[in-house]
């Protein structure tokens, strides 16, 4: 059950909404029409139904969408990144009911204007709430007090990330451990519970701990909400999610957000907009004038093909400009800063990414995308597919041009293991927490990496 706290934030971000979408619809109107009274009444019983419309359906599509989510956990890029969906999703509904009616009552300038208002202002509005929220947790509104128990290192990592994320607004209280230098005995946790004001107790153990039940019990007498942290010995991942069958909690892994066809259509939209305004703008100019300068720098072919692996590990050619000389071990050697291979016109394209411009046709065909994990050689994806425990995962997702991992820090050269280990995870937290905000992150950051000449 939601707390009246969270009930009267859920309030909040829901009238807040309501007020920008009138608003935004009234502002419309007005820059549509002289008048706001539209005086033929036929005219008017249409726009009154539309107005209607428009707030009970946003209002649905909120509650359904998960759109009034404020757990302490939510960033507010993935806040945005849910109402710019929920958006679109109203779009839709909109085209429905004005076909369904008799459209041509209804001005395609005025709906044009009132999504491009209402975009403009609930998305900064959704993330500069979340961020407001965030800011005064850590500041200690609303701030909650736990207690940690337990005897594992989940116990600690969960501690540490309380102590890394005070936005998340959990203070602890207390640590009760047998095997946790400076903690608490596990002897005085029951008086612990019974004589101090606490808001939730989380228990963590490898073992069987008989007492348990006890601790609960006396948890709900005090009205203190009883957590569990369990101990599985597997990866930490963020894309977990617990189902009850009957009254049997199951843990699973959660649907990335790419498996859902929604989003996917999205991204591929996006890229097909951004690689063809790129192919028919900038490209038949750009690249004869690279093609020749390449020529010019060293014998070859202008174009370098070579086999990677993409979407679940199949493998496809992907297309660049030639950087380096003609050698053999270009398909199973990486580059490094100081290669003797690159070309000085190859350094150069490669400190600008101008090197990766033939792969928007890679994009075109469908076998990459603007924003993914970068696709490896096939017999590097050999090799550390043995080494790194979630190497694979990073093939869950298209392969792109550019990606978290890379905006990062994390490319080129990776002579030790932790290297590609770093790239890897990045892959990985971009495949779990994919939204459309973070591929504009991504690629205006890698425009910016790429004027700068890094």
């Amino acid at each position: 059950m939601l707390s009246r706290y969270h009930r009267a934030l859920k309030f909040i971000l829901i009238l807040g909404d309501l007020i920008l979408l009138n608003l935004c619809f009234f502002l419309a109107g007005s820059l549509r029409f002289e008048d706001l009274n539209i005086q033929e009444t036929e005219y008017y019983n249409y726009y009154t139904q539309l107005w209607i419309f428009v707030n009970l359906s946003w209002v649905l599509l909120n509650l359904i969408g998960e759109g009034l989510d404020v757990r302490r956990s939510l960033e507010a890029r993935k806040a945005s990144s849910r109402v710019l969906q929920i958006l679109l999703l109203h779009i839709g509904l909109m085209l429905l009911f004005v076909v369904s009616l008799k459209g041509y009552y209804y001005s395609r300038l005025f709906i044009i204007y009132f999504y491009v208002f209402l975009g403009l202002s609930t998305l900064p509005w959704r993330f500069y709430f979340i961020h407001l929220l965030r800011y005064l947790r850590k500041k200690g509104y609303q701030s909650k007090k736990v207690i940690l128990v337990g005897d594992g290192s989940e116990l600690l990592k969960f501690q540490e990330n309380l102590e890394r994320h005070p936005e998340y607004g959990m203070k602890v209280q207390a640590v009760f451990s047998e095997h946790i230098d400076g903690a608490k005995s596990l002897e005085s946790l029951s008086n612990y519970i019974l004589e101090n004001e606490l808001d939730e107790m989380y228990c963590s153990f490898s073992r069987q701990e008989p007492r348990l039940v006890q601790w609960f019990k006396e948890a709900d007498q005090k009205l203190v909400r009883f957590r569990i942290i369990p101990q599985l010995g597997l990866p930490h991942s963020s894309n977990l999610d617990i189902e009850l069958l009957d009254d049997t909690p199951v843990l699973y892994r959660r649907v990335e957000p790419l498996a859902y066809l929604h989003n996917r259509w999205l991204k591929r939209f996006v890229d097909l907009f951004i690689s063809l305004s790129v192919i028919l703008l900038v490209m038949p100019w750009l690249v004869p004038i690279l093609s020749i300068l390449v020529k010019i720098s060293s014998k070859g072919p202008i174009f370098f093909k070579q086999e990677r692996n993409g979407l679940t590990a199949k493998t496809f050619y992907i297309y660049k400009f030639r950087s380096m000389r003609i050698n053999a071990d270009s398909d199973h050697r990486q580059a490094s800063s100081d290669d003797p291979r690159i070309t000085s016109l190859g350094r150069f394209l490669r400190n600008h990414h101008l090197d990766e411009l033939p792969q928007l046709v890679n994009v075109l065909l469908g076998d990459m995308s603007l924003v993914g994990p970068r696709p490896h050689m096939v017999n590097h994806t050999a090799h550390y597919k043995d080494l790194i425990d979630t190497y694979m995962l990073r093939h869950l997702a298209q392969p792109g041009i550019t990606g978290l991992a890379q905006v990062q820090g994390f490319r080129g050269e990776t002579p030790e293991l932790e290297d590609m280990e770093n790239r890897v995870k990045a892959d990985v937290y971009y495949i779990e927490n994919w939204s459309f905000l973070l591929d504009l992150k991504i690629l205006l950051k890698t425009v910016w990496i790429a004027l700068k000449g890094d």
